[in-house]
């Protein structure tokens, strides 16, 4: 009983020290945009490809991907930048809020209307909302048809 209890509680104690651990900010630089969601981040140590957290860029081929890419890149590239992880993507890379010289890069992707929110974050009240609303009332990028 007691061996249970003690493995009980070293359980608890790694999984708050997993999630303490995911909420760090890691800094380091933009090294690349590949997309108008997607980065290349460098700790000096290692690199992660990134994943802007809760949003979607234009897909590749269509009318405003290159449009979003540049958009991001004017916000991020070669720019001090820190992330907090909140996930892993299907093909390995890494999903996070992401500050580009003091900047939220998904909120003012989407307040530029060069990316939307994702469907579970989409109805939240947030500032990501608050900014895919004034993008679509100004009709700007993917909300400009």
């Amino acid at each position: 009983m007691k061996a249970d209890r003690t493995h009980i509680a070293f359980a608890v104690v790694l999984a708050l020290t997993c999630v303490t651990a995911a909420a760090a900010e890691i800094t380091g630089v933009v090294m690349k945009v590949t997309s108008g969601d997607t980065l290349l981040f460098d700790t000096g140590r290692e690199r992660f490809n990134v994943k802007l957290a809760e949003v979607t860029a234009p897909p590749a081929q269509t009318a405003l991907a290159d449009r979003s890419r540049a958009s991001l890149a004017s916000l991020c590239y070669a720019q001090a930048a820190t992330l907090v992880v909140t996930g892993t993507a299907l093909d390995g890379g890494t999903i996070a809020q992401v500050s580009c010289a003091g900047r939220d890069a998904a909120q003012e992707q989407v307040r530029r209307g060069f990316a939307k929110l994702n469907e579970p974050f989409a109805h939240a009240d947030s500032l990501l909302s608050s900014a895919e609303r004034e993008a679509r009332s100004s009709r700007m990028g993917v909300w400009a048809d």
